[in-house]
């Protein structure tokens, strides 16, 4: 009886250490999944902006005249589309602190800026094509811990 006790408390030992082991790697990949979902929305939360550079609401004939849809760096954006007749909003990428933060502007004016995106980022890039002094598209690399992300966008309204 106390050899088959011994024996009993050897197999539920091996398999509690399983378990714990299993439910280690669950939370670790858990946690994995989580950083990479997170770095995607915030991409496309960036890639929506970026798309809308340059919009022209009705087409010209304003009260207000988007004057420079893309500016930025190889470590910041900023793009411009208009919202409505008398409205310009602005906003703006880049990384400070290791988090990725978006200005946003209206009419020029900083408002409830600046909102942070994502954190826990270790680089933030942006790779320009040009026709000319046009901006044409965009390649941005987004890495996340030891994931990155990277996407490209195609300024479809600059003129």
């Amino acid at each position: 009886m106390l050899v088959s006790l011994v024996i009993a408390s050897i197999i539920i030992t091996g398999v509690y250490k399983v378990f714990i082991a299993q439910a280690d790697s669950y939370t670790i990949q858990d946690r994995v999944a989580e950083a990479q979902n997170s770095a995607r929305a915030a991409m496309e939360i960036m890639a929506a902006d970026l798309r809308v550079a340059g919009y022209d609401r009705e087409g010209g004939g304003s009260n207000v005249a988007v004057s420079s849809p893309v500016s930025g760096s190889s470590s910041s954006i900023r793009v411009e589309w208009e919202r409505d007749n008398d409205t310009i909003i602005s906003a703006e990428y880049l990384l400070s602190n290791r988090q990725l933060l978006r200005n946003v502007y209206l009419n020029g004016a900083l408002t409830d800026s600046p909102q942070v995106v994502l954190d826990d980022i270790s680089e933030l890039n942006f790779a320009y094509t040009m026709s000319g002094t046009k901006f044409v598209r965009v390649d941005v690399t987004l890495a996340a811990g030891n994931r990155e992300l990277s996407s490209s966008v195609i300024f479809r309204n600059v003129k």
